[in-house]
């Protein structure tokens, strides 16, 4: 069912880069990735259900496939392929980056990808090929395609008609007309540019990336679904789809799911989106076997696709209401198994065969660079797949996957809960929620294929061994990931300080007990991973002859800010409070980027000679403004001075800026310091809401080394904090209307309002002689 009809540009400039580091004689790749592309929902997959032991839901799909089965058939198909992150945008920058989520920071769908990160584009690129990059993208608006040549491309999501094509510079080029599908316009660009690129490919290969929108759900007049082109559209009329056990099943997040859009009419829509792309995929493939197009006026070019590698591969799987759901992002099989298959025809080796590996989308990356000659960087996660393509079944695969996903702003509606996961080899699976112990899951899906019967509070001696093995296991890939790993310990009779890195964005809590198998272990702050190393402050309780309630310590009065301690920086030059409100404004409201820094000056307080800190809390009142934004403020130091003055070194360190510097007067004292505010509209000052620091935050070890090292203290230096937005990798976060604010010294204020930093001391002698110390991850 190829299709016949081409779109042909006549004025398509292509631009070949004038300085190539090198030749390359490696082989020609074409990436294709669906969108929410389920595993099952090909021809191939539903005639090989039954080899599964599960049911074929689409069995009429077989022979409606034709070309995707032939990668399948004719390549090698990976049987146990996943996602680690079943979302779009971050399971796109896996692929990209061959790192975690959690590593390169897109967690979501609003957020650019950063162009500090080595992809295999870019290492392509150094290396001899010409890149192109067709269709989908969807990181937030961003319009560069780092490591990309040539570009045709849209922003989002796009629609199935009527879309505005860019190139490499975010210019319009196209605008397709309502009868033109967005997969087909896609298609006749990257075929321009096989043909384009054909002639020089012994000698300068391509790399293509082919973006489908299909078959991810959009609108079209103001309806939502799925809109297959007219050569699809109704094949699959009349057909029934299939029911699975766990239809009725819910999930605990979810008790009352009921499987949104995924009603019979929707389910066949969407199938007859994907047969649809399959007519792609054979425009792709007759492309490379045709031999007729000109080679620079030497006569035809043998068929190029023997040097030409396809992976097919979906960026996440796809409920049609397993669980009641009908979307993605849970752990369950139908959210996180990929269609994943590799088509190499001049290499005899990885021709009609069948994988069992587990593999993921993680080893896209460093399988292309592998497969071109290139060296693999040491920073990738995951793994070349070159050996399974050769034939090989290494004795040391992985025997598991470490599996998440975060909180998304954007789509507060979405059912899914964050969660961390790892699936081991033989089935078994373990999730761990962030906002709720009571909904862990323990699953052995070789034998509960739905995952219908949850063995996690099961007394079976059986599932209580794979359970303490999964959750040791989950321990151990959490670490070997960086999710959250311990770099190294300084623990003091104080509680010293623990150096961490954990994943941007996930929540965690630092408990204390006085015995390591204690049944209660006490909370003694929290933390937000940033993908970065962080030391966390940690306390020791009073001693055994003291109260250890810690609110019954006795405190030093508070400092209170004053008129002149608040300051607002915006691009590093002092500006007014806003007098629209009587609050600081941190955050962008509008363009140019650099955003809006409240900066807060307290005097340090003097304590007894015989007094060491036990914590320090620095307290603001603020609100947020934008609901729909997930982005928040960090704490920051910027020094301990003699001096009150706003730089008091005249060295810039208020210009908002979340790359090192150099300077070490700057240090972050806390990530995510303002996170979750109550969102609310501008008129009203009903909902703003007092924040603390964390007691875990640096900012306890912070002042208790300037204590330490000023034994003689007697008053007269200051603390300098900055509260900056967390921008990440947007550069411009007045493109998502960041912000903040934070109450000012106003004069209708009460001292509540304004804000605070407090200071808790104890004897130097008075602490617990033993202490144990643990970080859990969550938020509960």
């Amino acid at each position: 069912m190829i299709r016949t009809t081409q779109i042909r540009f006549a004025s398509i400039l292509f631009f070949l880069s004038a300085l190539l580091c090198c030749a390359n004689n490696g082989p020609n790749i074409i990436l294709i990735v669906p969108d929410d592309h389920r595993w099952d929902a090909t021809g191939f997959m539903q005639e090989r259900m039954a080899d599964f032991g599960r049911v074929a839901r689409f069995p009429f799909m077989t022979g409606s496939t034709p070309h995707m089965d032939r990668l399948s058939e004719d390549g090698t198909h990976f049987d146990n392929a996943f996602g680690v992150y079943s979302l779009c945008s971050p399971a796109r920058a896996t692929m990209l980056s061959g790192l975690y989520p959690h590593t390169h920071g897109i967690t979501n769908n609003q957020t650019d990808f950063p162009s500090d990160i080595d992809t295999y584009a870019n290492l392509l690129q150094e290396n001899g090929y010409t890149t192109g990059y067709f269709g989908k993208w969807h990181m937030g608006t961003q319009s560069a395609r780092p490591g990309f040549d040539y570009v045709r491309t849209f922003y989002g999501q796009g629609k199935y008609f009527s879309n505005s094509w860019q190139d490499a510079a975010g210019v319009t080029i196209k605008v397709a007309s309502s009868t033109e599908w967005i997969d087909d316009v896609t298609t006749d660009y990257a075929v321009d540019f096989i043909r384009q690129n054909a002639a020089n490919s012994s000698t300068t290969p391509f790399m293509l990336f082919l973006g489908f929108k299909t078959p991810h759900s959009g609108t079209e007049n103001g309806t939502t679904g799925w809109f297959p082109p007219a050569r699809t559209a109704g094949i699959f009329d009349g057909y029934s789809i299939e029911p699975v056990d766990n239809i009725n099943t819910p999930p605990p997040f979810a008790p009352t799911a009921t499987g949104g859009q995924s009603e019979a009419w929707y389910t066949r829509d969407y199938l007859e989106c994907i047969a649809a792309i399959d007519d792609c995929v054979g425009q792709i493939l007759s492309t490379l076997e045709d031999p007729s197009y000109p080679n620079s006026g030497n006569g035809p070019e043998p068929s190029i696709l023997n040097n030409t590698v396809i992976i097919y591969v979906s960026d996440n799987g796809f409920f049609r209401g397993e669980h009641g759901l009908g979307d993605k992002r849970a752990a369950y099989e139908e959210s996180c198994r990929l269609p994943f298959m590799i088509y190499a025809p001049g290499n005899a080796a990885s021709l009609a065969q069948v994988k069992t590996q587990l593999v993921s989308n993680l080893d896209i990356a460093p399988t292309i660079l592998d497969l071109a000659g290139i060296p693999i960087p040491s920073t990738m996660q995951g793994v070349s797949l070159l050996p399974l393509l050769n034939g090989a079944n290494p004795s040391d695969w992985r025997e598991q996957i470490f599996f998440e996903y975060h909180h998304d702003a954007a789509f507060p509606t979405a059912n899914v809960k964050p969660y961390i996961s790892v699936r081991r080899a033989d089935g078994y699976k373990i999730v761990k929620y962030q906002e709720n112990s009571d909904w862990d899951e323990l699953f052995d899906t070789n034998n509960d294929l739905y995952e219908i019967s949850n063995l996690m509070a099961s007394s079976d001696p059986t599932h209580q061994q794979n359970k303490a093995e999964m959750m040791a296991l989950l321990n151990q890939e959490s670490s070997k990931y960086e999710f959250l790993k311990i770099i190294s310990a300084d623990i003091t009779p104080s509680g010293g300080s623990l150096t961490v890195k954990a994943g941007e964005g996930s929540p965690f809590i630092v408990e204390s007990a006085s015995d390591l198998e204690a049944a209660t272990w006490t909370a003694i702050g929290s933390f937000e991973g940033d993908d970065a190393v962080a030391d966390l402050s940690l306390i020791n309780p009073r001693g055994a002859n003291e109260s250890a309630t810690i609110p019954s310590l006795d405190s030093l009065a508070p400092v209170i800010g004053e008129d002149t301690d608040h300051v607002i920086l915006f691009n590093g030059s002092q500006v007014s409070v806003n007098n629209g409100y009587s609050t600081m404004q941190v955050g962008s409201t509008t363009s140019p980027a650099g955003g809006r820094n409240a900066v807060l000056v307290f005097e340090l307080p003097v304590i007894g000679s015989n007094e060491r800190i036990h914590d320090a809390v620095v307290s603001v009142t603020a609100k947020r403004f934008n609901g729909a934004s997930d982005f928040d403020a960090d704490l920051w130091s910027l020094g301990i001075f003699n001096e009150r003055d706003s730089d008091p070194d005249n060295n810039g360190i208020y210009e908002y800026h979340e790359s090192n510097t150099g300077n070490s007067n700057l240090v972050k004292l806390q990530n995510a310091y303002l996170h979750d505010l109550i969102a609310s509209s501008e008129s009203s000052e009903t909902v703003y809401v007092r924040v603390n620091s964390s007691a875990a935050s640096h900012l306890t070890n912070y002042l208790s080394a300037f204590y330490e090292n000023n034994p003689s203290y007697n008053g007269g230096s200051y603390l300098h904090l900055r509260i900056s937005p967390e921008i990440g990798s947007i550069n411009n976060i007045g493109s998502v209307n960041q912000r903040y604010v934070v109450k000012a010294n106003h004069p209708n204020n009460s001292n509540s309002e304004k804000p605070k930093l407090q200071i808790r001391a104890k004897a130097k002698s008075d602490h617990s002689s033993k202490q144990f110390y643990r970080i859990r991850y969550g938020d509960q």
